[in-house]
């Protein structure tokens, strides 16, 4: 793999993997905004409805 050789020669520098504990913290927050996001949503598309029939 020519990647592997690049790095074997040392003409890129290995990327930073976070800690298991700090990988799996990453995860539930990105999940937990991502509920959010879902759940918030339905919410946000009545609000737009009822301005752009208020505007009517």
């Amino acid at each position: 793999m020519w990647i592997a050789d690049l790095l074997a020669h040392g003409l890129i520098r290995a990327s930073f993997v976070p800690p298991a504990a700090t990988q799996e913290l990453r995860d539930l927050t990105r999940t937990r905004k991502q509920l959010v996001h879902e759940i918030a949503q339905p919410a946000s598309l009545r609000r737009t409805s009822l301005r752009h029939w208020a505007r009517s």
